[in-house]
């Protein structure tokens, strides 16, 4: 296995190569160019076979075949046909995005789901938040905050008000920022992430110190349960700034009470209850960047 790494065979393979192809493009990357019959005796494959390797290789755009009479194969060079793939697989990604785009999702789905990995967690806040349009509430440790950074920053660049409790002094000034008294992380050898988005989706993970490894995260769009969540998670960071010794009406006109306006999960549900159409879970943006107050 060690090997297969080493010359590239097993990477080549996770994108989708036979393991005979990727020997082959191996042989080539590493001396180009070479008869097909060159190849095989190189990687001591038959021939026969070597042959429907190139060919399939040839097609895919990773092998040259030059006109001579000799038919000499040469490498197409790594950097140029991985461009290449990924092209083509941001093509194809893009058109079946497309497909599935216009299949029905205006059933409302009210599972919870589980979260295992620390990489899928991730990728999950920051789907949420580029899907946000109004509201992003979050309450995330240092390690999980900056893994989300970046969304959260685009998000409030498209308008979203975001509103954060961290764990330690933060410069986000495009967001409405509380952090905890230091105590509260101290007592906790773990990083937690918690996002609830315009009232629609949510996700609550807890993870090892290291953020190796998942404990318990779940996420779910269940509109009921996002909503109570919505409203949890805004309690919770208006009390911590009343504890940090905030009088209660500052921080109410601080926060101008869009964490409870009429989000588009709120809209949502409240369409759902009266039997009416499905709406819509996500709106109008709620304004422009937060001032940190």
């Amino acid at each position: 296995m060690a090997r297969r790494r080493a010359n590239g065979v097993g990477a080549l393979v996770d994108l989708g190569l036979t393991d005979l192809e990727a020997h082959v493009y191996s042989a080539l990357v590493a001396s180009s160019p070479a008869t097909g019959y060159g190849v095989a005796k190189a990687i001591g494959k038959p021939a026969a076979n070597t042959y429907t390797a190139l060919a399939a290789l040839e097609r895919r755009g990773a092998v040259l075949l030059d006109d001579t009479r000799r038919r000499l194969y040469r490498a197409v060079p790594p950097d140029e046909w991985l461009a290449q793939l990924r092209r083509q697989f941001d093509e194809r990604a893009a058109e079946a995005r497309r497909a599935l785009e216009r299949l029905d999702r205006s059933q409302a789905d009210d599972r919870i789901y589980s979260l295992p990995d620390v990489a899928q967690v991730y990728q999950r806040a920051r789907e949420m938040l580029r899907r946000a349009r109004t509201v992003a509430l979050v309450d995330a440790f240092p390690m999980p905050l900056a893994a989300i950074h970046d969304e959260m920053e685009a998000a409030a660049d498209r308008g979203v008000w975001i509103a954060l409790k961290a764990y330690e002094p933060v410069k986000m000034p495009w967001c409405r920022v509380v952090v905890e008294r230091p105590a509260i992380k101290a007592a906790w050898p773990a990083q937690w992430l918690n996002v609830a988005a315009d009232a629609a989706e949510h996700l609550v993970a807890l993870m090892r110190e290291d953020a190796g490894e998942v404990v318990q995260a779940i996420w779910s769009a269940s509109q009921p349960v996002s909503w109570v969540y919505h409203c949890g998670l805004a309690a919770e960071i208006f009390l911590t700034r009343m504890l940090a010794g905030e009088e209660p009406r500052a921080t109410l006109r601080a926060f101008g009470g869009v964490p409870f306006a009429e989000t588009p999960g709120r809209k949502a549900l409240e369409a759902r209850l009266r039997g009416g159409a499905p709406a819509s879970a996500r709106g109008r943006s709620a304004g422009g960047r937060a001032a940190k107050r």
